[in-house]
């Protein structure tokens, strides 16, 4: 049978079944996979056992027992007199208390000596040091570490979240954190499947000093590492959905503490062992520092990917460059690979819209936004560009999304961008709120100013974004304006 319907039938916890196989009370017969096979005559014998532990039998007497090394009437004759002596004792212990009480005795006053040094009346037989044995005692050290086992997973995740990223965004050119995030997880489960089954271990537990085997010592199968690893990603980190993944560490926590085995080896003969070494810590500390680097240096890098190539002052013709950039750089950011899509909104070496007209012939691009490219006007001083500014003076009779991204893109292209100063995720910030609202302010040596005047009631939220839609036609204006300052 199996060690959960031991537990039932016995009423001992699995930690408790375990420590008396490990002293040799029981024999368990092993299965040909590895598992153990629990018999009646098991059962019985761990009854036998608990008996004897509530009544506060020292393990090595029963373990005589067991080895038929004494009777029970043997063990029992030397037993009962020890209890006694403990009564005895105990009876004492209680006497003394009752004195202190009449006495009023108070801990910062108590003459320790003169109550050490009292007569004791006899309750038993002389003075030996008393015994004090019970069966929920008996387990073997408990290794549980839940934050190492936390840190073990998060270096994990880190360096499948870093695989991740890099075969999404800089192999396939798609830009997408939520499809990221979920194939980390995919590549975290197939990695712990794999990894435990060849090693008992996965990097981040390897570097912690971390081992997950059966408790014969060989690691698991490859269908058990599988199971296991599902059972984690869904009960120890709930898909890592926020708030879920809370909740289930929590829960799998508390399960690790109360019963010294986590939910997803609970049913399983599967055993934790903690293994750090000094080389191990310094593994470790490295492996996260080393994590962390390159997860800032990733960011970094897309960062740095809507970062133009022309800095400083620039011609009519670098600005068109770097506009184009950072539309192409979006066009990845946004999964879509197909550049043909954004030719019509891209800028000629004049500084103005290509339109349709840069289209390949047979494509044809269906808007649902009401919205005609603006006509960029630019200011010149010395052949290098230092101000862009458009106007837009319609009437609007479906939906538009504003101008926004040509303004952001109109900054970011005539900006002195650095990607430490945080200028970029500054600007991605103010996209949403720069389409529909007055705004006066400057980034990277670049002052914007912009007006807006249009019926208010016509804005829409759709989705997480908000929309110029009127129900019948309605004026909409703007005047936009991005000028070089000599600072910021």
């Amino acid at each position: 049978m199996h060690i959960s319907q031991v537990e039932e039938k016995t009423g001992l916890l699995r930690a408790n079944i375990r420590f008396y196989e490990k002293q040799g009370l029981i024999c368990v017969t092993r299965l040909e996979n590895g598992y153990r096979d629990y018999s009646q005559a098991d059962v019985d014998t761990l009854l036998r056992i608990r008996l004897l532990r509530e009544m506060h039998m020292p393990l090595d007497v029963i373990g005589q027992l067991v080895r038929n090394e004494i009777s029970l009437a043997q063990a029992l004759e030397t037993h009962v007199p020890q209890l006694e002596r403990e009564i005895g004792e105990r009876k004492n212990a209680i006497d003394m208390a009752r004195q202190m009480l009449r006495d009023g005795a108070d801990f910062a006053q108590l003459d320790a000596e003169s109550y050490l040094h009292a007569p004791v009346k006899p309750h038993g037989a002389e003075k030996q040091t008393p015994i004090s044995f019970a069966w929920t005692g008996d387990r073997l050290p408990f290794e549980g570490h839940p934050w190492k086992r936390f840190f073990a997973r998060m270096l994990d995740l880190i360096l499948c979240g870093a695989l991740s990223s890099l075969l999404l965004d800089y192999a396939l050119g798609l830009y997408m954190p939520l499809l990221s995030a979920a194939f980390a997880l995919v590549l975290m489960w197939l990695s712990d499947t794999v990894l435990l089954h060849l090693f008992g271990t996965t990097v981040g537990k390897w570097l912690l000093g971390i081992y997950v085997t059966r408790d014969s010592g060989a690691n698991m199968s490859l269908g058990e590492s599988f199971r296991r690893a599902c059972h984690v990603l869904l009960r120890g980190m709930g898909l890592n959905l926020f708030g879920v993944q809370l909740l289930c560490m929590f829960f799998a926590r508390r399960h690790l503490l109360e019963r010294r085995c986590t939910p997803w080896d609970y049913e399983n003969e599967v055993q934790f062992l903690s293994r750090t070494k000094g080389k191990n810590a310094l593994a470790a500390t490295l492996a996260a520092a080393l994590l962390l680097s390159s997860g800032l240096a990733h960011r970094a890098s897309q960062l740095k990917e809507l970062v133009p190539p022309n800095r400083g002052d620039i011609t009519l013709a670098q600005f068109a460059e770097n506009y184009n950039h950072i539309l192409r750089a979006d066009l990845r950011r946004s999964g879509n690979r197909d550049l043909s899509v954004l030719a019509m909104d891209m800028l000629g070496e004049g500084g103005a819209y290509l339109g349709e007209s840069a289209l390949p012939d047979g494509v044809a691009v269906i808007s649902v936004m009401d919205k005609a490219a603006p006509k960029l006007t630019y200011t010149l001083e010395n052949g290098c560009v230092t101000a862009v500014e458009f106007q837009v003076d319609t009437r609007i009779s479906g939906l538009t999304d504003g101008y926004g991204q040509e303004m952001r893109r109109i900054v970011l292209a005539l900006a002195d961008l650095s990607v430490l100063d945080g200028s970029v995720p500054r600007m991605d910030a103010r996209t949403e709120s720069m389409a529909f609202q007055d705004h006066d302010w400057s980034l990277s040596g670049v002052q914007v100013t912009c007006r807006v005047d249009f019926d208010e009631r016509a804005l829409a939220p759709i989705g997480d974004q908000v929309r110029f839609a009127p129900e019948e036609g309605a004026d909409f204006a703007l005047v936009f304006r991005a000028e070089k300052t000599d600072g910021e």
